[in-house]
């Protein structure tokens, strides 16, 4: 993974399993990573993480399925590092597999 050093990549789903993995991994490259998830305990137990192994990352509580949710994600992860560079859609809420640009941003 090149070119991450200084850049702002938002991962969602970031609590656990591949988003955590793929937070890690972008810290660790120089990414300030905003990681979410639904849990706060999760992902304030990664920035932890991700800062003793020198990275940077904020920690922000977020349920993808709801849209007010992701805004404000968004608007804050904007707001702290004043870019976003980089973003990890790791969760989804899907009626039925079809591909991303036939989706609804309103199918939840």
């Amino acid at each position: 993974m090149k070119g991450v050093t200084g850049r702002t990549a938002i991962v969602t789903g970031a609590g656990k399993g591949l988003g955590k993995g793929l937070a890690l991994r972008l810290a660790e490259e120089g990414a300030t990573v905003c990681i979410c998830s639904r849990t706060q305990a999760d992902v304030d137990a990664l920035a932890r993480e991700i800062a003793n192994r020198g990275g940077e990352a904020i920690p922000l509580q977020c349920d993808v399925t709801d849209k007010a949710q992701v805004e404000a994600l968004v608007r804050k992860a904007a707001e702290r590092t004043g870019r976003i560079d980089i973003c990890v859609n790791n969760t989804a809420k899907m009626t039925q597999p079809q591909p991303l640009e036939e989706q609804d941003v309103d199918f939840c």
